[in-house]
C-alpha cells in the first residue's frame, strides 16, 4: 500500500507482520488482526503512508464496495433497534412504521457518566431527549431565606438572615421517558438542569429535525405527555424548606 494512492480498499493482517512508514521513515510495526488503510476508507481519500511486509504475510482484502455494505448494514440494524425502541414508548405507540423509521434515522446518541449534565439551566435549549437507559434528574435552584440566631451576651441574641441557593430535584427520568421538551417548544433558555444519576444513554433530536417531523398537534400531544410544571419560586422555597424539616424531624427521632 502506498503514500498518495486513493483508500478503495482496507486490510486485515491474518498472518505475518507490515511496517507502516511516512517520509521513509518506520513509525510502526503490527501483527495479525492489524486494520491497515481503514483511515482512508469512506471516500476519495488520498493514503498519507506507506505500508511494507515486514515478513511473510497473509491478508484479508475488504473493498470500499463491500465496506459500504457492511456500513450500511450496521446502520440499518441500529436504525431498526431504534424504530423498535422508539415503538415502545406510549407517546409513539401510534405513529406508523415509516414516521418512526424517519424519527430513527435523524436522532443522535449520546452517552454520560455518572453526574455529568446533559444541560444547565440558562443554556439553549436546541434539543429535546429521550432516556435510552439509565436515569436522569431534573434540577432547579431555588432561592430561600434563612434565619439563625448567634448569642451575643449571656441573655442575648442576635438574628441573622442568610440567603442561599438549593438544588432541587423536580422528576427522576427513566428509560423511555422524555424530557427537555418544554424549553425547546416554547424556545426559551432551559428552565431547569438536566443531569445523570447513573451512567446514561439519552437519544437527542435536534429543534430543526422535530418541527420538520412533529404535526402541531403531536406536539401539544407531547407537552402534556411529558407533563413537566414548574412550580412559583414561593412554591419552591416552602417544598425545600418543608423537605428540610423532615429530615431534620428523622433524624432527630433516630
Amino acid at each position: 500500500m502506498q503514500k498518495g494512492e486513493i483508500g478503495d480498499c482496507l486490510f486485515v493482517v491474518y498472518t505475518g507482520l507490515v511496517e507502516t512508514r511516512m517520509d521513509g521513515v518506520e513509525v510502526e510495526t503490527e501483527g495479525e488482526r492489524a486494520l491497515i488503510g481503514c483511515e482512508a476508507m469512506g471516500g476519495e481519500v488520498v493514503r498519507t503512508t506507506t505500508v511494507h511486509a515486514k515478513t511473510d504475510l497473509n491478508m484479508l482484502k475488504l473493498t470500499q464496495t463491500d465496506y459500504d455494505s457492511v456500513l450500511l448494514g450496521v446502520r440499518n440494524k441500529e436504525k431498526n433497534a431504534l424504530t423498535q425502541f422508539l415503538s415502545e414508548i406510549p407517546f409513539f405507540s401510534s405513529w406508523q412504521l415509516v414516521k418512526l423509521h424517519r424519527l430513527s434515522s435523524v436522532i443522535t446518541c449520546i452517552s454520560l457518566n455518572s453526574g455529568q449534565c446533559v444541560y444547565q439551566k440558562g443554556s439553549k435549549s436546541g434539543y429535546f431527549y429521550i432516556v435510552k437507559s439509565g436515569k436522569v434528574d431534573i434540577q432547579t435552584l431555588v432561592d430561600i431565606d434563612e434565619s439563625h440566631r448567634w448569642p451575643v451576651g449571656s441573655h442575648s441574641w442576635e438574628i441573622c438572615n442568610l440567603a442561599k441557593k438549593v438544588l432541587y430535584r423536580l422528576k427522576t427520568c427513566g428509560p423511555k421517558d422524555i424530557f427537555g421538551d418544554l424549553e425547546m417548544v416554547l424556545r426559551k433558555n432551559r428552565m431547569t438542569r438536566a443531569k445523570a444519576a447513573v451512567k446514561t444513554t439519552c437519544l437527542a433530536i435536534s429543534r430543526e429535525e422535530f418541527l420538520k417531523i412533529f404535526t402541531q398537534r403531536e406536539t401539544e400531544m407531547l407537552l402534556q405527555y411529558t407533563n413537566l410544571t414548574l412550580p412559583s419560586e414561593q412554591e419552591l422555597a416552602e417544598k425545600v424548606v418543608e423537605t428540610f424539616a423532615t429530615q431534620r424531624a428523622t433524624v432527630t427521632s433516630t
